[in-house]
């Protein structure tokens, strides 16, 4: 395995209008879905791509921009991505102020490792839980339960990807997740997240719970032409006019 990464290294370096790069593809389903929904990432050394059924994300970390592109409007938004990386790190302050205050305990509530869990895209890996009761709601609590299974940082085989990869993680938790966790280190290939109000702890169905799975299904090793992770051209010109904190080459 260890030769296939050197050699599909040795052929990105060999190329130089391309770049190594990790591609995910995710299949993510939610109670009462009929159908899981799949989404692809493409992620590099300082770049990543994110495509989803609602549109596409972009983030270059050079260029300290961050880009969401919605399908059903066309439209690109585009900022500064220290901006809004230090504009959630204040909500999460929030949120962990919070949860510190009803668990009374500090700090984020951490992963326990479990043993190890199965083999996903041919891959070991190991199953960690975490239990925590924290506030939906202003007076509303709720049980939030997840395990997740972690395969080793070297599923993302070059080592320079790992932060990119980290950065986006860190950005899905604060953005879509209520309570502020701290994550085991390596690359989760699969997600069991289930919620509830605590006022239905006593009800023995399971209907009680919303569930949301997320599982890589499938990794690729693939050398991709800078400029998949950049914008359409139109609007790379729009972008030279706006206050991003960043400016196009």
């Amino acid at each position: 395995m260890y030769s296939e990464y050197e050699e599909w290294l040795g052929v990105c370096r060999g190329a130089p209008d391309c770049i190594a790069t990790v591609y995910f593809l995710e299949e993510y389903e939610i109670s009462g879905q009929e159908e899981p929904e799949q989404v692809e990432y493409c992620i590099a050394p300082d770049f990543a791509r994110i495509t989803h059924a609602n549109g596409e994300v972009l983030m270059d970390v050079q260029r300290d921009l961050l880009a969401h592109y919605d399908r059903e409007s066309k439209e690109w938004r585009l900022q500064s991505l220290h901006a809004f990386e230090s504009k959630i790190d204040s909500t999460t302050a929030i949120l962990l102020a919070r949860l510190e205050e009803l668990r009374g305990a500090r700090g984020l509530p951490v992963f326990e490792k479990t043993g190890e869990g199965p083999h996903i895209v041919n891959t070991p890996t190991d199953r960690y839980h975490l239990y925590v009761e924290a506030e939906s709601f202003p007076g509303e609590l709720e049980e939030v339960e997840e395990e997740i299974w972690v395969a080793s940082r070297e599923l993302l085989a070059w080592s320079a990807t790992y932060p990119t990869y980290e950065r986006i993680v860190r950005l899905y938790d604060q953005m879509w997740r209520d309570v502020p966790i701290e994550r085991p280190d390596g690359v989760v290939v699969h997600t069991t997240l289930r919620r509830r109000p605590l006022s239905r702890r006593t009800s023995d169905s399971q209907d009680q719970w919303e569930v949301e799975k997320a599982t890589i299904v499938e990794v690729e090793y693939r050398c991709m032409p800078y400029g998949f992770f950049q914008l359409p051209p139109e609007v790379e010109a729009r972008a030279a006019d706006e206050d991003l904190g960043w400016r196009p080459d």
